[in-house]
């Protein structure tokens, strides 16, 4: 199947995007509407200092040469894998903070934690620049359903219309319409109250949603997923209550 396929080589992608230069990888990132020729144009030092300054106090970004990784190795501790999953979460809504780019490699185990609770975070260095419209897009959408303990509703609506999930209704047909379409999905994005635990399951979000950095997520945290639900709401909160930024 021609997704699946993508969904392997964007995790390869991910990592180690001179892979893009092979053919197969090209072909599986065009099927997901990625461009790898433009993540390898792009420049790590600034989408690096951005998401620096996106990321939580208590996660550190320590770069993607190996020598950076090394020098934290004898302090560093192995988190549980829930607890690390946990952690991509929260860097991937961080991320969309910053307009620079952001890492595609998500992966729990590239995050690590050293004396005193900091966490550190590893990528592979594949980049990806979302467009300003997605990602001011996805930022309303997440703040609709995340920013408060209940979903704000109407701004949910307004961010599926901007995202182009559906047209703004004009009438009752289109309202039912639109409301099945935004159950369906925050169905796959979980809820907005604390403790409200759900499981991320690619094989289930990939039929609908298609979107390369969201990919890169459920990819993250298919693996845990026989393991943990994942509290979405309080793991958004948790982030912009104490961005630097």
């Amino acid at each position: 199947m021609i997704f699946s396929q993508s969904i392997r080589l964007l995790s390869a992608f991910a990592r180690h995007p001179e892979a893009a230069l092979q053919l197969p990888v090209l072909d599986g990132l065009r099927a997901l509407g990625h461009s790898a020729s433009d993540s390898l144009r792009l420049d790590p030092a600034p989408i690096a200092a951005a998401v620096q300054a996106a990321l939580p106090a208590d996660i550190r970004l320590i770069g993607v040469a190996p020598d950076d990784a090394e020098a934290h190795a004898a302090s560093a501790r192995v988190p549980s894998l829930s607890e690390r999953a946990a952690q991509s979460l929260r860097i991937y809504f961080a991320q969309l903070a910053s307009p620079a780019g952001l890492f595609l490699d998500l992966a729990p185990e590239r995050i690590s934690q050293i004396a005193g609770g900091q966490w550190l975070w590893q990528p592979g260095a594949g980049l990806l620049q979302l467009p300003e419209a997605l990602r001011s897009g996805m930022q309303a959408m997440y703040a609709a359903l995340y920013a408060e303990r209940t979903i704000n509703a109407d701004q949910f609506d307004r961010a599926l219309v901007d995202l182009g999930f559906y047209a703004a209704a004009a009438n009752d047909a289109d309202r039912r319409r639109n409301a099945a379409v935004a159950d369906a999905f925050r169905e796959h994005i979980g809820g907005a109250a604390d403790g409200e635990r759900m499981a991320i399951r690619l094989g289930e979000f990939q039929r609908r949603y298609p979107g390369v950095y969201i990919l890169c997520l459920y990819l993250a945290l298919d693996a845990c997923v026989q393991y943990v639900g994942f509290d979405v709401g309080a793991a958004y909160r948790s982030v912009f209550r104490n961005l630097r930024c």
